[in-house]
């Protein structure tokens, strides 16, 4: 049964692209979203630029690669974005002059039609009436024509491409947990034993290396997807929300300790035979919760104020390339913070085995740049070397 596991992993992917390829068809590219199609255009387009052009890119300047590489993703992603909504307005537009041809030349047999049944309705000839507006409806339905096939054509292999990568991530990502952390069952760990026809593939040795490379991508492409939607000024009222939040409650414990209350804080020790310090916490409480009610109010209000501003196309624009700017940075900056302080265990003698697993994960033409050339270690600024705990 472990010989074929593959083959079943194989088979299963197989057939969510299969219904992928159904439920597009149904739809239509219309109806569709297409971020699959832009996301694996992007991760490929950023792995060839990352292997083929990275050692040239490094030799210019230590920037240039990551820059480059993350920076073509995103190029790439946005590029067939419109490509996509240019396909969808091409096809909207088709097919409505597509029915709007055939209705100007059934106009005449549509109004003759329709006279027949209000005929067959006045007369109260039910029967006929029900017969005359099926055949009605069956004559004159409004067929989408060409454009309307090609809209199912493409609406079919985008829904496969969809329904084939999310599920292609979560198993990629679960196997490379499963490796990562060597789960073991009856003392064997299952990479070794239950998926060995995996591990062992030539196909997983060959495709490894770039598996993190996807992830990082489709993390780069999201935060400048979601970055977009949302908008700077959105991500940072919520960010101001929660520091407003925790300023109420400590400016609520500054009032409550500076002798105003000293008076409320011994009645209430006396009232519930408790100590001066959790009355001044029950009273902090207190008044922290009206300094919410007053923020939770500006809550309410602020953020309809930001979307009404952004109903003015030129300040979503903004907004929104603001945000995407903002998350893109924020993200791959705590990415880069992360896998930096592993690459610092580069070299120790005793390397724990899941450091080692980790940077063979890290090795493609994306990865690399999050840890073997991790530009925060190649700029000194990595202010942690976590070898210095495991040497």
């Amino acid at each position: 049964m472990t010989d074929y596991i593959g083959l079943i992993v194989l088979i299963v992917l197989c057939v969510a692209a299969l219904i992928g390829l159904i439920v597009g068809l149904c739809k239509g590219f219309m109806e569709v979203s297409s971020w699959a199609n832009e996301y694996v255009i992007a991760a490929l387009g950023a792995i060839l630029l990352g292997v083929y052009a990275g050692d040239t890119l490094a030799d210019v300047n230590a920037w240039l690669g990551p820059v480059v590489v993350i920076g073509g993703a995103i190029v790439l992603m946005i590029v067939f974005m419109i490509i996509s909504a240019s396909f969808r307005k091409g096809f909207e537009k088709g097919i409505a002059n597509h029915r709007r041809k055939i209705g100007y030349k059934n106009m005449d047999a549509q109004k003759e039609a329709d006279e027949d049944i209000v005929a067959a309705l006045s007369k109260k000839n039910f029967k006929q009436y029900r017969k005359l507006t099926k055949k009605s409806r069956r004559k004159f339905k409004q067929h989408r024509g060409g454009w309307g096939v090609a809209d199912r054509i493409f609406g079919g292999i985008t829904g496969a491409i969809k329904y084939f990568v999310v599920l292609a991530l979560i198993l990629v990502a679960c196997l490379i947990v499963l490796d990562l952390t060597g789960i073991t069952v009856n003392d064997e760990a299952i990479t070794d034993t239950y998926l060995s026809s995996i591990y062992q593939s030539d196909a997983w040795v060959f495709v490894q290396p770039y598996l993190m490379d996807f992830i990082l991508v489709g993390a780069a492409c999201a935060c400048v997807r979601r970055g977009y939607k949302s908008g700077l000024f959105s991500g940072l009222w919520t960010l101001l929300s929660i520091v407003l939040v925790v300023l109420g409650f400590y400016v609520a414990w500054l009032i409550v300790s500076n002798g105003s209350f000293d008076g409320a804080i011994a009645s209430l020790s006396d009232t519930l035979s408790m100590g001066d310090t959790i009355s001044k916490i029950i009273l902090t409480i207190g008044l922290g919760l009206i300094f919410m009610i007053v923020i939770i109010l500006l809550a309410i209000f602020i953020p309809k104020a930001i979307d009404a501003a952004r109903e003015a196309k030129v300040f979503k624009a903004v907004d929104g390339v603001l945000g995407a700017i903002v998350v893109f940075v924020i993200v791959m900056g705590i990415l880069l913070f992360l896998f930096g302080m592993l690459e610092t265990l580069d070299g120790i003698n005793h390397e724990p085995e899941i450091f080692v697993k980790i940077g063979s994960y890290l090795q493609g033409g994306v990865g690399r740049y999050f840890y073997s050339d991790n530009i925060l270690n190649a700029m000194g600024w990595m202010p942690i070397d976590l070898s210095q705990y495991l040497g």
